[in-house]
């Protein structure tokens, strides 16, 4: 093992300076930010263990730099995992699994790999599709991050379990800062489109989950995990510190819940709340400080969460239950429906990140996702927009209030009817206000590539204070009629002071870099329930060493929280919280939450029981 940690380091560094190279923002300053760690953790070896969980839902760029396979955080867990595997003892990282519980996942985990093999195979070729579409085959190797980065970290989990005193203060404190970072921007999302206490506006937050542009309860997962471990800063820590941040997180955390106005979050906190009462509320040693707490709890909740569900969207959503569980009904057995036979498929599954493709190809839902694409004619890149149900191409960009401004773009399109829009809005992750929508008519250029030149007015857009008023603005590219394909390149926007294109990558030589796709129907892309999504991703293999592995792992918890272990009964509820949004939602198509369960999972399977983890 200290061989073979040794070995693979440098072709790990190696990757982290190809991204690094290739990265299409402030690569200077995230490669300096990236040495630092790296020798942060050769003097405090350990730190990652709050570093990684805080800047998980935090790290992601993907809107502005429009890369969302490989990306900063994938280079900062690559950088913990090569500095973690040089230190590494020839005793400290061995033996890699051992009993039951871990030999399974250790199946689980191959299993994962053989079905990203199968996603994977053929491969593609390496262009700039590649890496751009969820369509791509190598959409594969993006999901299968998550199950790899989780399988190299256990080792340094192992270390550190057996050599920090401090092992579970610090992971929890990193989920928690994690938590406060995504509640203060949704709070800064919040004040900047709606208004903190507008509750009649059917805006939904994102924060900083901006892999929702496909829709998904990202979100929803991550803060349903993390809820129930601020319980720690009261139950096991006597620091009044701890106990002043948790009685600050608390309200904060509720309030992001309930502004996500998803129905699943709810219950999923009733349904942590409710662990938490059936362990530590038997459990002799906590009973009484325990109950008043929740009591408190209550109160907290129930303040915050008033004037929120009495407001009229909430209970709009409320009405519309029964018809949204006929539309997931529907949707699981389409999903279902177009799982392919023969015995690798219903072993492994159809293979990872293969479910948009299926339901590109294969769904009988009644409408055609649309979709794009990055075409070459001899030394020229440009995009290819295929209509379909509605997709957004677009990127950042920094108008001013009230200024004249000229766009240009050359287009083409064999189809008569076709037209290109570029709305030019206020937007957030998948809402937009205040558009300046332009339409072109490109249909008479017969196949031809022709040049368009229009000026506009900025309008009101981009007013107001840029810290708490302000909001991002988007120019957008959007092929809106119905069964036509066109083509745009040299795309450039202009004030008239200046001409310094306000477009990056407006030729598109550059494939996807700073553009970013978002979609209003969200269908198309996630198959909407955890179980499932294993079953035609994994197979059976990977569906019941699943349910083994996560039976077994509650099971244990609520033993262990029913004798008054605090950090059992915390997963409990926060693991219970997690598979309550799984209901309704894959979970596992995002790597970075599938990182974020399996550290959870570690955690609990090592802290609970952390001495016969070290002789094993």
């Amino acid at each position: 093992m200290f061989f073979f940690s040794r070995l693979i380091v440098l072709p790990i560094l190696a990757l982290v300076a190809w991204g690094l190279l290739e990265y299409p923002l402030g690569n200077i300053y995230l490669g300096m930010g990236l040495v630092v760690y790296a020798l942060v953790l050769t003097r405090f070896p350990f730190i990652w263990l709050f570093a990684l969980p805080a800047l998980l839902p935090v790290l992601n760029f993907a809107p502005w730099t429009g890369r969302f396979f490989f990306d900063a955080f994938d280079m900062l867990v690559l950088v913990t995992i090569a500095v973690g595997y040089f230190r590494l003892g020839e005793k400290e990282g061995e033996p890699l699994f051992g009993g039951i519980q871990k030999t399974l996942l250790f199946l689980f985990f191959g299993g994962a790999f053989i079905s990203t093999l199968i996603g994977l195979l053929p491969l593609q070729s390496l262009d700039f599709n590649a890496f751009a579409n969820y369509y791509s085959r190598f959409n594969s190797l993006r999901i299968c991050k998550g199950f790899l980065y989780a399988f190299a970290l256990w080792p340094l989990f192992r270390k550190a379990s057996c050599h920090e005193r401090d092992f579970e203060r610090k992971f929890i404190g990193g989920v928690l800062a994690g938590l406060a970072g995504v509640c203060l921007v949704a709070l800064w999302e919040r004040q900047v489109f709606t208004g903190l206490i507008n509750f009649s506006n059917d805006y939904r937050i994102t924060s900083t989950f901006y892999s929702m542009h496909t829709g998904g309860a990202y979100i929803d997962g991550f803060l349903a995990a993390s809820l129930p471990l601020i319980g720690w800063c009261f139950l096991a820590q006597k620091n009044r510190l701890f106990r002043l941040g948790g009685l600050f997180l608390f309200p904060l955390a509720i309030y992001t819940l309930l502004v996500t106005f998803s129905r699943i979050d709810y219950l999923a906190f009733g349904v942590s709340l409710l662990a938490l009462v059936l362990t530590l509320g038997v459990a002799r040693a906590h009973r009484k400080r325990f109950l008043s707490l929740v009591v408190i709890a209550c109160l907290i909740a129930g303040a915050v969460a008033f004037p929120i569900v009495s407001a009229p969207y909430i209970q709009s959503r409320f009405d519309k239950t029964g018809q949204d569980i006929d539309t997931r009904l529907s949707h699981w057995r389409d999903g279902l429906r177009m799982r392919q036979e023969g015995i690798l498929n219903g072993l492994f599954g159809e293979g990872l990140g293969r479910f948009p493709r299926m339901y590109y190809q294969g769904h009988s839902e009644g409408f055609k996702p649309a979709t794009f694409e990055f075409m070459e004619e001899g030394d020229n890149t440009f995009l290819r927009l295929v209509s379909g149900d509605s997709l957004y191409y677009g990127q950042r960009v920094a108008l001013r209030p009230n200024e004249k401004y000229r766009i240009q773009f050359t287009v083409r399109s064999d189809h008569p009817k076709a037209m290109l829009n570029i709305p030019i809005c206020e937007k957030s992750l998948l809402h937009s206000y205040g558009c300046e929508w332009l339409r072109f008519d490109v249909g008479d250029t017969q196949g031809r590539w022709v040049e368009f030149e229009h000026f506009f007015s900025s309008g009101d857009l981009a007013t107001g204070n840029p810290i708490y008023q302000r909001r991002p603005v988007e120019l957008a590219l959007y092929n809106g009629s119905s069964g036509t394909s066109l083509d745009v390149d040299n795309l450039g926007l202009y004030t008239n002071e200046a001409q310094k294109n306000l477009i990056r990558n407006g030729d598109f030589s550059e494939g996807g870099d700073f553009w970013f796709f978002t979609v209003d129907n969200h269908l198309p892309w996630h198959v909407k329930n955890i179980g499932i999504h294993l079953l035609i991703e994994h197979g059976w293999f990977g569906v019941s060493l699943f349910l083994l592995i996560t039976v077994g792992l509650l099971i244990r918890l609520f033993m262990e929280g029913i004798k008054g272990n605090i950090p059992a009964a915390l997963f409990l509820a926060s693991f219970l919280g997690f598979f309550t949004v799984g209901m309704v939602d894959s979970l596992f198509d995002e790597p970075r939450i599938t990182l974020f369960f399996f550290l959870l999972m570690f955690t609990a399977m090592i802290a609970c029981q952390r001495e016969k983890t070290c002789e094993s």
